[in-house]
């Protein structure tokens, strides 16, 4: 697998830097996915309380990031925009993290919401443009996310068995804030040297019967993990495992991501793709 992902990729300095937003990123996620809910539960929240913080950021994206991310298309540079969006996810974790009982707590976590949830799409829509003109696949850039993810799961269940959950809130603020740290380091101008314009409308796109289908089998997706994301560790901790095992549990599955990612150059591309 090392051989083949080495033979399908190169060294490239955009690819190196985009590899260590990802990194960055889903080593956040790596520790949020598992641990809020833990997190939350150790604040006093009950299973319903849980769950109605951590819908809040689903209803804040449906309505939140299609404006975001038209606005910042239009308007900012997507740089600046993902550095900017990152410091106040990050400034926001801090502020959750002094926040006492639920309507505080859910308060925070949707004014982060707001800004959070444009990062990954404008962060793949922005790293998409600038890999097309190398050259460069996506997916042995993007693997180095579900690496970091990984290892954030184990080292979130570490922190969680030595030292406890009430504290696991300032590893997402180091966490995000290591994440906007290293947006410093993308390049402002998009590159889109060689790349074709391929807009299209909303009701052109809404016509495709491909797209349709690519959206509604991600939404299937998606619903089918919200339970998991939300109860999953606080389900395991209730029949005594402990967080380091947590840990691993989270990290079986995105193995297959990275097998997934790192031989996806070598996947036979649709026909008429780029």
């Amino acid at each position: 697998m090392i051989r083949i992902y080495f033979k399908i990729t190169r060294i490239d300095g955009f690819a190196l830097r985009m590899a260590m937003f990802y990194a960055a990123f889903f080593a956040f996620a790596g520790i949020q996915l598992p641990y809020l809910p833990v997190w939350l539960e150790a604040k006093g929240l009950d299973a319903g309380e849980i769950g109605l913080v951590l819908a809040a950021p689903m209803l804040i994206r449906v309505v939140a990031m299609p404006f975001a991310i038209r606005l910042i298309d239009r308007r900012f540079v997507h740089q600046t925009a993902l550095t900017v969006a990152a410091a106040l996810c990050a400034a926001g974790y801090a502020a959750m993290g002094v926040a006492h009982g639920f309507l505080a707590i859910v308060a925070a976590y949707a004014a982060i919401s707001m800004v959070s949830s444009p990062l990954l799409p404008l962060a793949d829509s922005y790293g998409l443009r600038w890999l097309n003109a190398r050259g460069l696949a996506y997916g042995p850039v993007r693997l180095w996310g579900s690496v970091a993810f990984i290892f954030a799961n184990m080292a979130g269940g570490v922190f969680l068995t030595a030292l406890g959950a009430v504290d696991l809130i300032w590893l997402l603020t180091a966490a995000m804030a290591a994440t906007a740290a290293v947006t410093l380091l993308l390049p402002r101008a998009p590159d889109d040297t060689g790349i074709a314009s391929r807009s299209k409308a909303i009701g052109e796109l809404w016509r495709s019967r491909l797209f349709v289908t690519v959206v509604v089998g991600a939404s299937l997706i998606q619903a089918s993990h919200a339970v998991m994301y939300g109860f999953a560790t606080l389900q395991w901790g209730a029949k005594g495992i402990d967080g380091t095992t947590i840990g691993v549990l989270w990290a079986i599955g995105v193995v297959a991501e990275i097998v997934l990612f790192a031989v996806s150059p070598l996947l036979p591309r649709p026909s008429g793709g780029p």
